[in-house]
Parts: structure tokens; C-alpha cells; sequence
């Protein structure tokens, strides 16, 4: 079973305690000593809460989360499946635009880049909460595993390292 079912499991068994210990340090006129225990108990509680509270995307300390939620529609754990032979487009929504110019880079498996463009919202500006926007994958790609990288300015000012907010496996087949 995976962490995501767990700490639920974890959470409701703690707060059950807590709800115990709170009740003895009601009837036991705040001794110290259940005190002590009804505080640890909610640290412990708001620690894992906070665990399972955040949302996609997850930021830490020393990773800030992006302005600009971007999103490629049916894909699946970063995965995009790509019969290029019936079409080369790739959909996705931007949530909230923030910046107005967004491109995206895609490189083979040897991370060589195979294809850079401009990303532009398909009702011509990013001036909604909410922007669709399609990326076309060259149609001369060859059929193989891909990387596509999303990044929240124009192609040109594209870092040269391919470390990206968004990357997805791209399989392109024929």
C-alpha cells in the first residue's frame, strides 16, 4: 500500500487519542502531565496533516513551486503516449498565466535537443485564469522515448541545462 493511504489511517488514529487525552486533561483539571501529552499529540497531528494537504505541484524549502500551474491533458504519471501518424498535437491548460510567454523544448533520450518552439494560448493571449494551449511535435520525429520540458518563457531565453519545472516522458509512435 502506498504512503497516501497510510497517513490518513494514521491521522485519524492519533486524533481519536487526542480527543482522549483532551478529555483527561478536562477531567484531571490540566495536570502537566496530560497537558504534555495532548501537545505532542497535536504537533505530531499537524505535522502529517501538513504532508497530505499540499497540492500538485509540491514545493519544499529548497524548491519554491512555480507561478504558473502547467498542465498537458491526457497524460499519465508524466507519461504522453503520441501516435504521431493521427495527430502531432499535444493539449494543456496554464493555471494562472502569469508570465504571457511560455515555450517548451523536447530532447531524445540522450537528452539532445530535437525540437524548441513558442508556446501560444489557442485563443491567441494568455489573459484568462485559465489558458488551453497546443504544442505541435514535428512530425519528421522518429517513433521512440522523448523528454518535453515546459518552461515559463520564450524560446530563446530557455536555460541551456534542460532542468525544467515540467518534464514529461514522451513516447512517439508511428
Amino acid at each position: 500500500m502506498k504512503k497516501e493511504f497510510y497517513v490518513p489511517l494514521i491521522i485519524i488514529s492519533l486524533s481519536a487519542l487526542f480527543i482522549v487525552v483532551s478529555f483527561m486533561v478536562f477531567i484531571s483539571n490540566s495536570n502537566q502531565y496530560w497537558l504534555k501529552r495532548k501537545l505532542k499529540l497535536g504537533a505530531i497531528i499537524l505535522s502529517l496533516s501538513a504532508s497530505i494537504s499540499a497540492c500538485q505541484p509540491f514545493a519544499t524549502c529548497y524548491d519554491p513551486a512555480p507561478a504558473d500551474y502547467m498542465y498537458l491533458i491526457n497524460t499519465q504519471n508524466n507519461e504522453i503516449q503520441l501516435n504521431i501518424s493521427q495527430t502531432n498535437e499535444i493539449k494543456g491548460i496554464i493555471t494562472p498565466p502569469l508570465t504571457k510567454q511560455y515555450s517548451f523544448r523536447i530532447t531524445d533520450s540522450n537528452y539532445i535537443e530535437v525540437q524548441r518552439d513558442n508556446i501560444f494560448a489557442d485563443d491567441g493571449a494568455f489573459d484568462e485564469d485559465s489558458e488551453e494551449f497546443t504544442i505541435k511535435v514535428d512530425t519528421s520525429l522518429n517513433s521512440g522515448k522523448y523528454f518535453l520540458y515546459l518552461f515559463t518563457q520564450k524560446k530563446e531565453d530557455q536555460p541551456d541545462s534542460v532542468n525544467a519545472w515540467y518534464k514529461y516522458k514522451l513516447f512517439i509512435n508511428r
